[in-house]
């Protein structure tokens, strides 16, 4: 029985938990405790998709009471399975509500769609369901409204402060905080786990993060995929990353939801057309016929390909691109400095093989008005949430002068950053690569945060996700972070190599066709970045001259409070300094 069924023929009026799983059970779907848990998943990932689809505003703040008042703890899950064997399915068919008007709720398909049509009536408020867990007796336990309340654990324990998931995702950043300083004391770790027990089961994505986060407080041995965990970063790059949160989630009972992450993707636009790629594995396979030395063949053959190209006028192409980038990775082969540094083991600094690729990648961008920002620099999007930590939970956290995370590279369009990419040398250790990968991927996670809470239209946000590169020596990978719900996953999309010998160069000509679509994608990303950014540092100078046209002036403050909050300021963790430490990451 497909879910999309119950929220197509139940008044809108009567979508509550109790009801949805009614609905399954009148229509012979076997609903057990054992699946309890992945049915009140699905119940509230399709009212996202609902509330997300509607442009009625009074409708999505309906859809988003509807959603705080069917969160349940576990227990109380039992007892919405009981009422819900225990009453008869009432009528389904009706297709209209009575909210501020009249919505009539079209066919939900794949894509998530639905068609909703408002007509004048006066306004009702949504009747009240005898039946809704919200309303009964027996949830005391239940949080309504964002108000802190008394709630017993047990009959002789009570807790006096017990919030709401945004709270407790407050509280467990603090915590972690403390954590990382050396602060951490008992007391928070009772407050914490106390407030953890009373809270709803996750609905989303992110929740199942904040409570993977909070498993992992006392593993002193977890701290990175904690700091990835509360940054709402699903790591799909490295398995010791992955293993441990898909075992969670399957412990819980919540393995739909990873097969969701996995599933997730993004599609990268085309690198080199296959008309250059077989040009340039012509090129290498014929220098390699020749019995001469295949170094001269090989920048004899280069040099004559591009000056065909000048011959006919062409000044710089794709072609001429690739034929340069070519030439100046067979130049770096076997010279007198790199046999040294083969035969003496000589170690060469960070620097040094980002050197390397730059010159590579100020020759693929040259056509473009993309600024490949090196040398260290601080990012913003970083500073700007670890300022906003700071007001949040108090200068000490990162000290009174706040300085964004230094990045190795940066791709920026008019200032604004689209992509982070980091280096490390050919001798780092694991420990140390495993921290640059956790870096990495918050840093970007920051920047694509900044880049969604543009003034973006809805069919450009599919293709706005960060891009990056890990390098270690002269090898890496691009990996991509994309949003799904209220979290960011991170995947790998292709291996980069630079060859140190010839025997490498067959392989390059992937690695050129990856550098082209990491290329392709930041210049579509510029595309859309460029008239949003515009268009918000408009809306900025005009919220100062007048109140925003987008929400009323009103004096309800019921109004202000109804709409959720998808995601509150700390949003992705950067650890602060430690009381007595030099360094952070």
């Amino acid at each position: 029985m497909s879910t999309d069924t119950y929220f197509t023929s139940t008044p809108t009026s009567e979508w509550d938990f109790v009801s949805f799983l009614r609905y399954k059970i009148c229509h012979g779907e076997n609903v057990k405790i054992s699946n309890l848990v992945k049915l009140y998943m699905q119940f509230h990932h399709k009212l996202n998709n609902i509330k997300e689809a509607a442009n009625d505003t009074n409708l999505q703040r309906y859809l988003g009471r509807v959603k705080k008042q069917n969160q349940f703890t576990k227990s109380q899950l039992s007892e919405c399975l009981d009422k819900a064997q225990c009453s008869d399915l009432s009528s389904t068919t009706a297709t209209t509500i009575s909210l501020t008007g009249t919505f009539e709720i079209g066919q939900i398909g794949d894509n998530n769609k639905l068609t909703i049509v408002k007509t004048p009536q006066t306004p009702q408020p949504p009747p009240a369901t005898a039946e809704s867990p919200s309303n009964s007796s027996d949830s005391t336990d239940h949080i309504e409204n964002e108000d802190l309340l008394s709630v017993r654990l047990n009959d002789d324990t009570t807790v006096g402060a017990i919030t709401n998931r945004h709270q407790f995702r407050n509280i467990l950043f603090d915590t972690t905080y403390k954590k990382f300083r050396n602060d951490l004391v008992l007391e928070d770790v009772n407050r914490l786990n106390k407030m953890h027990r009373l809270l709803p089961i996750p609905t989303t994505i992110g929740e199942c993060l904040d409570d993977f986060s909070h498993s992992l407080i006392g593993n002193e041995s977890s701290n990175s995929l904690l700091k990835l965990s509360l940054s709402r970063i699903v790591y799909l790059v490295n398995k010791e990353y992955a293993v441990p949160l898909r075992r969670y989630l399957n412990k819980n009972n919540l393995g739909s939801v990873w097969k969701r992450l996995v599933l997730s993707n993004v599609i990268l636009p085309e690198g080199l057309n296959g008309i250059i790629k077989k040009k340039i594995m012509d090129l290498i396979e014929s220098a390699k016929e020749e019995d001469s030395n295949l170094k001269i063949n090989l920048r004899k053959a280069i040099s004559t390909q591009r000056l065909e190209l000048l011959d006919n006028n062409v000044v710089d192409s794709t072609l001429m691109q690739v034929l340069d980038i070519l030439d100046i990775i067979v130049t770096s082969i076997d010279t007198t400095n790199s046999r040294h540094e083969l035969q003496t083991n000589i170690i060469k600094s960070e620097t040094t093989y980002y050197q390397r690729f730059s010159v590579i990648l100020h020759i693929l961008l040259r056509d473009t008005i993309l600024d490949a920002a090196d040398g260290e620099q601080a990012s913003q999007a970083s500073k700007d949430i670890m300022t906003n930590c700071s007001k949040t939970f108090g200068s000490a956290i990162y000290n009174d002068n706040i300085v964004g995370r230094k990045i190795d590279l940066m791709i920026k369009s008019s200032g604004v950053e689209l992509s982070a990419s980091e280096w490390k040398k050919k001798s780092a250790d694991k420990t140390t690569t495993k921290d640059q990968q956790v870096k990495n991927v918050r840093g970007n996670k920051a920047i694509l945060k900044k880049l969604l809470s543009l003034p973006i239209p809805d069919a450009d946000r599919e293709n706005v996700f960060c891009v990056g590169m890990d390098f270690v020596g002269t090898v890496g990978y691009m990996f991509s972070v994309h949003h799904v719900d209220d979290a960011y996953v991170a995947t790998s999309i292709s291996d980069i190599r630079l060859p140190t010998d010839f025997t490498q160069l067959d392989g390059f000509v992937e690695t050129l066709d990856n550098l082209f679509k990491f290329k392709n994608h930041h210049t579509r990303l510029q595309n859309i970045i460029d008239p949003a950014y515009r268009r918000h540092r408009e809306d900025q100078a005009l919220i100062q001259l007048r109140t925003t046209a987008r929400r009323p002036l009103s004096d309800d403050s019921e109004d202000d409070n109804d709409d959720e909050t998808p995601d509150i300021s700390p949003n992705t963790f950067f650890s602060p300094r430690k009381k007595r430490a030099n360094s952070r990451t």
